[in-house]
């Protein structure tokens, strides 16, 4: 017995010094890098819960109903929500009244073919990444005036960083991605790589890609696949190293190609590797992300004040709801479009009607830490 309290001391030990030797050395090139020592972190006691949250029910009419919530981006008191199914996005106010729409599919000026993609700016323009024509239309609300940004590259995702410069991420040629993440100046001749793939050659296409861009207000978080750092990038389009995930679970290069040759299916079940960081988001007091390896609802959270590593499962309380999808007013947004669900929380906390063909309601929350 006192032979397997130590033995569990020293490798306790160990893994502390090993994280503590990790941060030291990465804090001599980036002063502030946060170093999460992830395969320490208890993940099944929670010291993190659900606190203050409230439920907006989006309006439902002819105009505004939604097909699927791929992306929410709330800045200027609004609510941004991109339909990736129909191509459209639908503009709420803060409390659900349904205000406009953008549904400009087609070939004509203005409008986009393949919108795979959106984002929004402080000035309230509207940004589609349109992969067909490789541009980004801009629109400009409520006169829905347009600008066409033409970036002559396909890619699967963008942010918009200030009105003329986007990060492109996944920028990809016919048979693998050619770099992970550059920047595209409507002032500048050419584009700027800023990361190159973690594995040259590798198709990521095949390996069911995510989305590596995350908004909180004016901060923009980027993930690249297959390695430990999460960034942040500015409004000028500075990378900055933020959070080092530090695990000895991340799949290797031949593991990811082992899986690159695999069908979708196999990547998708094997559950023994991180493959993403994902839902990286924040607000005033924390600063959350989601691995690929853990269950659907459970996340890690770095409290800002005691500058700590801990989980957070979903409770009862978001029974039926998605997973983190943004953040608005300091708090973070779940989407809620379970009927079971919805029906309860209608007759029993907002004390309204609605039918199966309701939009679906944001669910918005704040945590609170246990100590």
């Amino acid at each position: 017995m006192h032979r397997f309290t130590l033995t569990v001391s020293v490798l306790s030990l160990l893994i502390s010094f090993s994280c503590n030797h990790y941060s030291r050395q990465e804090k001599a090139d980036h002063e502030n890098l946060v170093i999460c020592c992830y395969d320490t972190i208890d993940k099944h006691h929670p010291t993190v819960s659900i606190d203050d949250i409230s439920y907006i029910p989006l309006e439902t009419n002819d105009r505004s109903l939604i097909g699927s919530i791929n992306k929410i981006i709330y800045r200027n008191q609004r609510f941004h929500i991109f339909d990736r199914m129909n191509m459209k996005i639908f503009i709420f106010d803060e409390k659900g009244k349904f205000l406009s729409v953008i549904n400009k599919r087609g070939n004509a000026p203005g409008e986009y073919v393949e919108a795979i993609d959106m984002d929004v700016d402080n000035d309230d323009h509207v940004y589609v990444l349109d992969n067909a024509k490789t541009s980004i239309v801009q629109y400009t609300l409520p006169a829905m005036e347009y600008k066409i940004i033409n970036i002559g590259l396909h890619c699967r995702s963008f942010c918009c960083l200030n009105k003329d410069l986007f990060a492109l991420s996944d920028v990809f040629g016919q048979k693998h991605t050619q770099s992970k993440l550059l920047l595209f100046s409507t002032k500048e001749p050419a584009p700027s790589v800023l990361l190159s793939p973690e594995y040259e050659g590798v198709n990521e296409s095949r390996l069911f890609a995510v989305k590596p861009f995350y908004r909180s207000a004016n901060k923009v978080y980027y993930y690249k696949r297959f390695a430990p750092i999460i960034y942040s990038i500015d409004n000028e389009g500075e990378l900055r190293p933020e959070i080092k995930v530090m695990s000895d679970k991340y799949l290797s290069e031949e593991g990811v190609r082992q899986l690159e040759e695999a069908d979708l299916t196999a990547y998708i079940q094997e559950q023994s590797h991180i493959k993403d960081i994902v839902d990286l988001y924040e607000n005033d007091a924390y600063f959350l992300f989601r691995t690929c390896i853990e269950p659907t609802m459970n996340y890690t959270v770095y409290s800002k004040s005691d500058k700590h590593f801990s989980s957070f499962l979903y409770d009862e309380q978001l029974n039926g709801c998605t997973q983190i999808k943004g953040v608005a007013e300091n708090k973070f947004i779940v989407e809620l479009s379970h009927p079971q669900y919805m029906k309860k929380i209608a007759d029993e906390i907002l004390n309204i009607n609605i039918d199966e063909d309701s939009n679906p309601f944001l669910v918005l929350f704040n945590l609170k830490l246990h100590k």
